[in-house]
């Protein structure tokens, strides 16, 4: 999704907001409140700007690394890598190890 502020609001509606909504049925906190704020205001960009790392393993037929712009590592992040959830995902896990590496060298 892509979001645009309305500037003439100010920084003030996120207090109104944090103030006048029942923020417990936000189950993702962050994403919730943007999907509730922006409800009407917003346009779906294609997966390949926020492609989740599962597509990988749920959805192939559209999981093409060479199209991918940003991957979203959702669940077990790569750094995880003691958790047993992470074995499907060793060679997307990979790519946010090399990205890594080569911004500390």
């Amino acid at each position: 999704m892509l979001y645009r502020e309305n500037r003439i609001l100010g920084g003030g509606w996120v207090f109104n907001c944090l103030n006048n909504w029942n923020l417990e049925e936000f189950k993702f906190a962050d994403q919730d409140f943007l999907n509730k704020y922006y409800v009407k205001s917003w346009k779906r960009l294609p997966s390949i700007y926020n492609s989740l790392k599962t597509f990988s393993q749920t959805h192939p037929n559209i999981w093409h690394i060479s199209k991918i712009k940003i991957i979203h590592f959702i669940l077990s992040k790569p750094w995880d890598k003691d958790d047993q959830n992470n074995l499907p995902y060793k060679d997307v896990n990979q790519l946010w190890w090399d990205a890594f590496n080569y911004t500390t060298n």
